[in-house]
């Protein structure tokens, strides 16, 4: 059905649909049911009067009683009441049963209109001779993560506020009378016993950034201007009394707070002016200095050299144009050699090396400061065709870990086209296969990098990766003016699997993203368009990320209607193909995406997405659903509890290495399938999900088997009514009160597929939430759902125990009726078993909808971040532009 008009989602409405005939139906068990309690995983989140509720487990039947009882301390085990309530009142009675119609492994409840807004509440299962269930919970807090995970003494870091996010579910202040009418934040240190119990913002004390929403996934406490340096454990409270320790993942123990010292201050010792004589260019003898129009490459290198013999330092380069036209050829010993330059090995030539073929290298421990991207006397470097030609084109910068790339404006001396070949200016470490070719000693992992208060004028990709696993990376207070692919373009590269062989380049480890921040950026499109005839999903989009864990992207602008980057702002077509572009290379756990505001994301032909979470090219999985043989207890190493399973059937082991050839990883799977996700389809457990941990392949006399490790343990084991497949996928994802306008005249609506602002989970995802966002004249949010046993491997896109809830959604794209729907459900599906009558088996979630059409417009409305983007550099060296702008939006009545 397609609507027009505004939905704002003030009631709740919980469904599931119901899995398998009743032929297939598991007799109740002669015990007590056992329910789906673990807090991050499958358990329902909240609930109010009112409200339907899905609760999930196994063993449930329509002769089943579910008692609620008001907690009073939440971190204790509450005891069940003696009996079951003859009434109900706002602390204790009995919940009213909907449907059976998928016992024995869910009832579908309605809560009393008694029951407290808000409060927490336990609830249990009696059965109908009496056994009662263990509790499970509902409205409690539940921080899971903290970003960013490390502070400093008194300075900034990445020129982020002071201000710690622990995010997670129900976080908003309790509001029941009960303990102070705020979230708080308590910090104990592990060293020195030090503690700060810090307010968390709220609706009344920052009106600006805190939403209704937004509180109940973040409780953002702003820190001390001084703190003691030591390690601390991170808790909250709701109401004053219970203090809720970090959960974590399950799968490895809750961060830690850590506050260092501040950073030393610059010193003669650790300052490197690239306009020193010391760096003379060695091939002319004059030292580098800006606007001579001189390539300077030679000098930049030497002073990075001389900062990483001292052990580590800033290059300073001064105000004006730096150029990079000179990036050398490649010679014989896999080292650069630049043009005019002796030949020669890196020990000897230091001037030379680590240039061609990977930029100019930023060594662990270097920094590369400007005097500021902006104002009168910006410092700029510019990146020269030479460097971009051939089959290799080349970033200006690799950056290695440990550094900081700050106050600088970074252009191209090249007007790209369709087709076109280009790369990063800054590239998150080398290449994962060369990661060692400099030096044997080289990171493997790049960690703690900050680019900030940077500008990128019309580069092919501001910032990219080169597969290596980063952590730690924070992009803050940057301009992304006009590049033409995208703006931050990082993830997984297909092929890492070479590094399985008996003599790898360097010890195997499966790409991650963790512990990153990407706030208050702004972005702007390039002229990059697609038709219709010559798509082939490329345009001009924001960003790309491909995997992350605990990443933070918050706070950040993509204007679409700006039309300065462009090469031709008369002519060219204006907008985005999409804005910010989420995907699965191996997972996307525990991220949040807040306070983002896109306008025209989809003025040009694509797609058109706002905030879009997509599948990936994800080698290995099943080739179909596997029956599960046993499932049985399990602990880690680490001590953390899990459970061991075993599938009938195999894993996919010839996967394709870095030149697209198969690659057969048999004799030692373990490594590459650890991360994966095992996913219950059907059976005891469905809808389950845990992280592979290890893996080993077996046989028994029916054929090839499987057995994995997982965790955290499943609440209910799988058995040989179950159904599995693994696959990589969003889990925990808290997409929060963003703001997405599609409307003209502000925008053109111009794209041929009638596609414009949609969010959307394309791809496997659960224990997720859409809260609190506006979206004006888009398509909505769009919820997809795949089982494909006819591809090997199976193709799945699972949704489960997912939120979408309180979202302004108002008109759609065209204001013509052209899309299915505000909210768009699809899936497309084969049977597993002829005895599957129903909705697919796959599709068994907790679904929590809110929705209302409304004929008249939002009652607020979110203002969008007024940007005055920078001035564009002329070639000759550019300067002279002003950034104008304020963190955050304002929230305004209409």
């Amino acid at each position: 059905m397609r609507h027009s008009g505004s939905v704002s989602l003030p009631f709740i409405v919980t469904f599931a649909l119901l899995l398998l005939g009743a032929a297939a139906r598991v007799p109740a068990l002669a015990h007590a049911p056992s329910l789906y309690t673990q807090p991050a995983y499958e358990s329902p989140v909240r609930g109010g009067p009112d409200d339907l509720l899905l609760i999930s487990g196994n063993g449930l039947a329509a002769t089943d009683t579910v008692v609620y009882q008001a907690l009073g301390d939440t971190t204790q085990i509450a005891p069940h009441p003696s009996s079951v309530p003859s009434s109900s009142t706002a602390a204790l009675g009995v919940v009213g049963l909907v449907s059976a119609a998928d016992a024995p492994y869910s009832l579908t409840l309605h809560l009393p209109t008694v029951m407290t807004a808000g409060a927490a509440y336990a609830l249990w299962v009696v059965t109908a001779d009496g056994r009662w269930s263990a509790e499970l919970r509902i409205n409690d807090a539940r921080p899971l993560w903290i970003t960013p995970d490390s502070a400093y003494q008194t300075a900034s870091l990445a020129n982020l506020p002071r201000v710690l996010k622990v995010v997670g579910r129900n976080l908003q202040p309790d509001g029941n009378g009960r303990g102070p009418d705020l979230t708080q934040v308590r910090l104990v240190g592990i060293n020195t016993g030090t503690t700060y119990t810090l307010p968390a913002n709220n609706t009344r004390s920052d009106s600006v950034q805190t939403t209704a929403a937004l509180e109940r996934y973040v409780a953002a406490a702003n820190l001390p201007q001084s703190m003691v340096v030591d390690q601390y454990n991170v808790q909250v409270s709701r109401d004053g009394f219970s203090w809720v320790p970090l959960l974590g993942n399950g799968q490895s123990p809750a961060q830690i707070f850590t506050v260092n010292a501040d950073p030393l201050p610059p010193t003669s010792a650790t300052v490197f002016d690239v306009s020193d004589p010391r760096f003379a260019d060695p091939l002319t003898g004059n030292s580098c200095q800006p606007n001579d129009g001189i390539d300077d490459t030679g000098c930049i290198v030497l002073a990075i050299r001389a900062a990483q013999l001292a052990g580590g330092g800033t290059v300073i380069l001064r105000p004006g144009a730096w150029l990079l036209t000179n990036p050398g050829t490649w010679g014989g010993q896999a080292y650069s050699d630049r043009i005019g330059y002796p030949s020669g090995a890196c020990p000897d030539h230091p001037q030379t090396c680590g240039v061609s073929w990977f930029g100019v290298t930023l060594p662990p421990g270097v920094n590369l400061q400007g005097a500021g991207p902006a104002g009168s006397s910006p410092t700029v470097v510019q990146r020269g065709g030479a460097w971009l030609v051939g089959g290799n084109p080349m970033p200006a910068f690799v950056l290695q870990g440990n550094n900081v790339v700050s106050g600088i404006a970074f252009q191209d001396a090249t007007n790209y086209s369709t087709g076109a070949a280009g790369t990063g200016e800054l590239q998150i470490g080398y290449t994962w296969f060369f990661a060692r070719i400099i030096s044997p000693t080289d990171p493997t992992t790049v960690s703690n990098v900050v680019i900030t208060n940077d500008l990128f004028v019309q580069p092919y990709i501001a910032i990219t990766g080169g597969g290596l696993p980063i952590d730690h990376l924070y992009v803050t207070e940057n301009s992304f003016g006009g590049a033409w692919i995208t703006a931050i373009n990082l993830g997984q590269l297909v092929g890492e699997v070479d590094n399985l062989t008996s003599s790898p380049l360097f010890p195997y480890q499966t790409y991650h993203f963790d512990d990153t921040v990407i706030d208050y950026n702004t972005f702007y499109p390039s002229s990059y368009a697609q038709t219709a005839a010559t798509y082939t999903g490329g345009g001009s989009i924001a960003s790309e990320i491909n995997t992350g864990l605990r990443s933070d992207f918050s706070d950040n602008v993509a204007d679409g209607t700006v039309t300065q980057y462009l090469y031709n702002p008369a002519l060219d077509p204006k907008g985005w193909r999409a804005a910010y572009f989420w995907s699965t290379g191996a997972n996307q756990e525990m991220t949040l995406v807040s306070n983002n505001v896109v306008t025209c994301p989809g003025d040009k032909y694509g797609d058109g997405e706002g905030i879009v979470y997509d599948g990936g090219v994800t080698q290995g999985g099943v080739p179909a659903a596997q029956p599960v043989i046993a499932a049985v207890p399990w602990t880690d190493p680490q001590g953390i509890t899990g459970t061991t399973l075993t599938f009938q059937g195999t894993v996919l082991t010839v996967l394709a290495d870095n030149n697209g050839n198969p690659f057969s990883i048999a004799a030692n799977p373990s490594p590459y399938y650890q991360g994966f996700w095992v996913q219950i389809l059907q059976g005891a457990g469905e809808g389950q999900w845990r992280k592979v941990e290890s893996l080993s392949l077996g046989t028994n006399g029916a054929g090839s088997t499987v057995t994995l490790n997982v965790t955290p343990a499943f609440d209910v084991l799988p058995d040989t009514t179950s159904q599995v497949v693994m696959d990589h996928a969003f889990w925990q994802n808290a997409t929060v009160n963003n703001f997405i306008d599609q409307r003209s005249p502000l925008c053109t609506q111009a794209n041929a597929r009638s596609s414009g602002g949609v969010i959307s989970w394309y791809a496997s995802t659960a224990d997720s939430a859409i809260e609190g966002n506006e979206q004006y004249a888009t398509n909505g949010v769009m919820l997809h759902h795949v089982y494909l046993s006819n591809v090997n491997p199976v193709g799945v896109a699972l949704q489960s125990f997912n939120e979408v809830r309180n979202n302004l959604i108002d008109s759609e794209y065209g204001g013509l009726g052209t899309s299915a729907g505000l909210v768009e459900f699809s899936w497309v599906t084969e049977p597993i078993t002829a005895v599957t009558t129903r909705a697919p088996a796959w599709y068994r979630q907790s679904w929590a909808l809110e929705s209302r059409w409304l004929g008249t417009p939002s009652s607020r409305r979110m203002a969008k971040t007024v940007t005055t983007p920078p001035t564009a550099i002329p070639q000759s060296g550019r300067s002279g532009w002003v950034r104008t702008g304020t963190r955050g939006r304002s929230i305004q009545p209409d």
